[in-house]
């Protein structure tokens, strides 16, 4: 499709535009120094007047639902895009708000749906996460015409709670030392993939998809090291449709950040389970005709497949009965205890963070602070320490 393009010369630079009308009959304009990244814009900004409908006059739900896989989704990880399908099937899709004309919206119609949901769902933090589509949702409806106003920076969010300021998400349970000496004795009676799995997993920190995504190429057992630089997880299928249940597939990407992409050193201990387990692996294999080599998953099915996360959480908590020991902890938990159980031995935060793949050593005070208290009481304890020591010293 072809489009009437100008350009002019603004400062001493050259810069191309094109002008329309909105669906209020205003004059708009928008500009870019590129003419092919204009081209973009202005095929976004045609494909978001659905089927010639006049925009104005279709729900918020109809124009949010279009926004979002033409624009936001754009650029996003299949997992991120999971993510804000969920949250908008959840909150937005079936809410009041949905229904509600583009004319009939504005800051008061928002802020009473803001409202609602934290009446809802009594989490301001669910209501903070909402905001972060409904905004960018709102400034593009505004700079393509949809609506006359932007009055995203007017919305005003419900204060956190105290307990969702220092842990937003689901509040983490570290074993006790007590659970993780039970634990790891119970895992060496079991033995095979479930104690490979299970102590790399608390033994190293790693995520649930970066455990994964492992295949023997990444274990170095020589240098005693493993390199993390991808990860497994089930998205949703973008070929199946929104109606109905939604349909998953296995995918392998980038881990969840750039700081993600690490190599850690493993203890001697899980290099002695790791090496004995795959000497077990190779035999089952080998008993359906599979070779293992290098590329081989380290923690897969029998059929050499990658392992199901959902399945494995029903498998962990089946251990958890077994071994006697509080159901209610999470394999992502296991991570957790890996990390409270360097922070008790005093281990520097930064070195934590990088072991653990955090974007930043803030990420890990703010994830890990139950713990600090407890930090805080040895601290006095190594002052009173050195003190007697210097005393004893100066006598």
């Amino acid at each position: 499709m072809s489009y009437n393009i100008k350009n002019r010369v603004k400062d001493g630079k050259k810069y191309f535009y094109y002008e329309y009308k909105d669906s209020f009959g205003k004059r708009r304009e928008i500009s870019s120094k590129s003419k092919k990244k204009l081209i973009e814009k202005i095929d976004r900004i045609e494909g978001m007047r659905i089927n010639k409908v006049e925009i104005p006059k279709t729900t918020f739900g109809f124009y949010f639902k279009q926004w979002l896989t033409n624009v936001h989704y754009v650029g996003k990880k299949p997992r991120t895009i999971d993510c804000y399908y969920y949250n908008s099937k959840n909150h937005i899709f079936n809410s009041p708000l949905a229904d509600i004309k583009m004319y009939d919206l504005d800051v008061q119609v928002v802020q009473a749906y803001y409202k609602w949901l934290l009446n809802k769902t009594k989490s301001a933090n669910i209501v903070k996460n909402i905001h972060k589509m409904i905004s960018p949702c709102i400034r593009y409806a505004y700079a393509t015409g949809a609506l006359e106003r932007d009055f995203s920076s007017l919305l005003k969010l419900p204060r956190l709670t105290a307990e969702e300021r220092q842990n937003p998400k689901r509040k983490i349970m570290p074993l006790t030392v007590e659970d993780h000496l039970k634990l790891v004795t119970y895992f060496d009676k079991v033995g095979g993939m479930e104690e490979a799995l299970y102590r790399t997993a608390i033994d190293t920190g790693l995520r649930q998809g970066e455990l994964f995504a492992l295949s023997w190429s990444d274990i170095d057992f020589i240098l005693q090291k493993i390199s993390i630089d991808k990860a497994y997880s089930y998205v949703m299928d973008a070929n199946n449709p929104d109606e109905g249940k939604r349909h998953y597939v296995g995918m392998t990407d980038d881990p969840k950040t750039y700081g993600s992409i690490r190599i850690n050193r493993i203890p001697e201990v899980l290099v002695c389970i790791l090496k004995r387990y795959k000497i077990t692996q190779a035999e089952v294999l080998n008993r359906i005709g599979l070779i293992q080599d290098e590329e081989t998953l380290v923690f897969c099915t029998p059929l050499g497949t990658h392992l199901d996360p959902q399945n494995q959480r029903r498998a962990f908590k089946k251990l958890l009965k077994e071994a006697g020991i509080n159901e209610d902890y999470r394999f992502h938990d296991l991570r957790h205890t890996f990390a409270t159980r360097l922070f008790e031995e005093n281990v520097d935060v930064l070195i934590i963070s990088k072991l653990l793949g955090n974007r930043s050593p803030q990420i890990t005070i703010n994830t890990y602070v139950h713990i600090m208290p407890q930090l805080k009481d040895a601290a006095a304890e190594i002052t009173n320490a050195m003190y007697e020591r210097l005393l004893l010293e100066g006598k």
